[in-house]
């Protein structure tokens, strides 16, 4: 999967994930799959919202 982000969207992330997990390889990878999960996790509760 290749994705395109704004510049300052992505280095906050990165610097986020520096900061909360160092500069390991993988680190980036381990935490947008992190990101997309709980995003995915959330996602039936504003369905749920959205149709009461």
């Amino acid at each position: 999967m290749n994705i395109v982000l704004p510049d300052d969207l992505e280095q906050k992330f990165r610097k986020s994930v520096f900061e909360k997990k160092g500069m390991k390889k993988g680190n980036i990878s381990e935490a947008l799959e992190e990101a997309i999960q709980a995003w995915l996790e959330d996602e039936p509760n504003k369905e749920t919202i959205k149709n009461e």
